[in-house]
């Protein structure tokens, strides 16, 4: 396609005729751009013109008939600060100038130094200045976003130790507002015998190692403490510490966990490892496998069961071990009242149940035995979010067997582990499905329900390394509807963007096999790209394209081509090598589009048109 030079809409505001000529001569020699230029001799007139018109620059004299100085770049703000201003002034009022530059102008020129490089440069510069302005204020806006939306403690401070921001989750956290934090000491919320360790840990980070993590406690509303872990940074200036970056979450529930194993140290070399078992897989299958291997292991059991438990009855019996030297019977007479008695009183405490000389047949649907055999049995809840969610199911029939205080403990811990590891299979579950939504959603255009351009580049890329390797062609069509602008002015946006969606979902109709993908390329231009496919093939599809399109009778009134929307389609196809790009083949078909256009439209151009 052709580069033609760009035109600048300038909005100049000078009342010396002389001076307002000799710009606009100066702007007439200028090969780089093209210019459009609208003069104002008054400020009132200049803005009456912003009010009306849309402009890329603002050509400021500050010595104007009812406006002068600084007064005039002071009402420009008040109706707009998106457009970049340049100052005229005299030669020697360069204090003046400078002053501009602090209201918000972004150059200065003086009138008696105007030459064409200098001033086409300071244009450029101005509206590329302003440009990165605009681009870093909503960056910045959007990182606040992004901050504000997490559920991690969010703070920053001084050296000194001045709270500069939180996050909304720090001041939910400690049930205060921003403006109970921000001004303050950082040192509020830490007690006095963690604030020594955490000060020594921040004198501890440097240019090489600028973070470090930390554990501490912290002090909540009405006297309670709790446990953080943090992630501090450091941002340096001339090798100097100018301020702090805290990300932190709460861990108060894990340290009571670990207190609560630290006291129970005659278990905790096996809960350590039956732990470990279990926290080393996301898949629930694996988890209880684990459960039932650990237990067989250390407690030598002749059968242990899982069953999942609903509307307090078991539903089904997930995972059942039994040693070889174990003899299942059955006694069909023998109803499951007691299992219902134990599942009851389950549901009441939520603790294991004990009873060293408890017949086991029949309490569980799975079990049937011919002889009656006595044993020490063990139910064990498995309680996930404060509701029963299953049940570990345990039988000895050794002789003399009983629970001991130690394995009772051990049990319950193992029963606390594995909740905790349900909840997070259950939840990598969720998030599995989660992420499998997202992944589709990151490739959808929004509007159009097609592929978007991400979809486009990627798969363009994979389809052009695969067919290098099978040495088969690739074709690629891209198709832009005609003078879709004028439609959008005549008929709304909102039209426009129901104009889309059939247009799209139209060339979707036709480009139909499962390796075809049609894509929004950008704006109101769609690409489809078919693997496997000639030049002459994509150039039938394209027309194909055409008739559908045409087919719809989307009114457009204001096209110069048709009563009704059409498109123009550019085709290109080439046999990929691994020497060449997928870019190649856009721009084949880039240029095809272009002709299509050139010739009037509403047409078909492949490469040998």
């Amino acid at each position: 396609m052709h580069n033609n030079p760009k035109t600048i809409k300038i909005l100049l505001i000078e009342d010396s005729n002389t001076d307002a000529l000799l710009l606009t001569k100066y702007f007439e020699k200028l090969e780089n751009n093209s210019f459009d230029v609208l003069r104002a001799k008054l400020l009132s007139e200049g803005l009456g013109y912003l009010q009306q018109q849309d402009f890329d620059l603002i050509l400021l004299d500050l010595s104007l008939p009812d406006s002068s100085g600084l007064e005039s770049i002071k009402k420009i703000q008040n109706l707009t600060t998106e457009i970049p201003i340049i100052v005229l002034t005299g030669m020697n009022r360069e204090e003046i100038a400078i002053q501009a530059l602090r209201e918000g102008a972004q150059d200065y020129i003086f009138k008696g130094q105007v030459f064409g490089s200098l001033l086409e440069r300071s244009i450029n510069h101005s509206i590329e200045r302003k440009q990165n302005s605009e681009k870093l204020r909503q960056n910045e806006a959007r990182y606040r976003a992004i901050v504000e939306d997490q559920t991690e403690l969010i703070c920053r401070f001084l050296p000194d130790g001045t709270i500069t921001f939180v996050n909304q989750a720090y001041c939910r956290y400690f049930h205060q507002t921003s403006e109970n934090f921000l001004g303050k000491n950082f040192k509020i919320s830490v007690p006095e015998e963690s604030f020594a360790p955490l000060q020594e840990h921040l004198t501890r980070l440097n240019p090489q190692n600028p973070t470090r993590a930390i554990e501490y406690e912290v002090k909540l509303p009405h006297n309670k403490v709790g446990w953080q872990q943090w992630i501090y940074r450091a941002f340096f200036r001339n090798g100097k510490i100018v301020e702090y970056q805290g990300v932190g979450r709460d861990i108060t529930q894990r340290k009571i966990a670990e207190n609560l194993l630290a006291q129970e140290a005659t278990v905790n070399f096996i809960l350590a490892e039956t732990t470990q078992h279990i926290h080393e897989s996301l898949d629930l299958n694996t988890i209880l496998e684990t459960v039932a291997e650990k237990i067989n292991q250390f407690l030598g059991s002749e059968r242990i069961a899982i069953a999942k438990v609903e509307n307090s009855q078991v539903s089904d019996i997930l995972l059942e071990s039994v040693s070889q030297k174990t003899t299942i019977n059955s006694d069909p007479k023998q109803d499951n009242s007691k299992f219902k008695q134990y599942l009851s009183q389950l549901l009441r405490d939520q603790n294991i149940l004990l009873n060293n000389n408890w017949s086991s047949n029949r309490m569980l649907p799975i079990i049937s035995q011919e002889n009656t055999q006595y044993g020490a049995v063990c139910l064990i809840p498995i309680v996930v979010e404060k509701k029963l969610w299953g049940l570990i199911y345990i039988e000895q029939y050794s002789l003399g067997q009983s629970w001991q205080q130690q394995e009772q403990a051990l049990l319950r811990q193992i029963s606390f582990q594995l909740s905790i590891a349900i909840k997070q299979a259950e939840l990598y579950h969720q998030l599995e499905i989660a992420n499998q939504k997202l992944e589709k959603l990151a490739v959808i255009d929004g509007l159009t329900g097609i592929a978007n351009r991400r979809k486009f580049d990627d798969y363009i890329r994979s389809e052009w390394l695969r067919l290098a390797r099978e040495q088969a062609p690739l074709s690629l069509i891209l198709c832009d509807i005609d003078h879709f602008k004028l439609y959008n002015d005549t008929y709304g946006h909102q039209r426009g963007d129901t104009c889309l969606k059939q247009v799209s979902q139209a060339v979707k109709k036709v480009a139909k096999r499962p390796a075809d993908l049609v894509a929004r390329y950008g704006g109101e231009e769609l690409a489809i790209i078919l693997p496997n496919t000639t030049t002459e093939g994509a150039k039938q599809l394209a027309y194909q394209i055409c008739l559908q399109i045409q087919s719809l009778q989307i009114p457009h009134i204001a096209s110069p081509v048709d009563l009704y929307v059409t498109v123009s389609l550019g085709v290109a196809g080439l046999i990929p090598d691994h020497d060449g790009s997928p870019e190649e083949l856009i721009a084949i078909a880039d240029s095809n589009l272009y002709k299509a256009k050139e010739l009037g439209r509403n047409r078909v151009v492949g490469i040998e048109d």
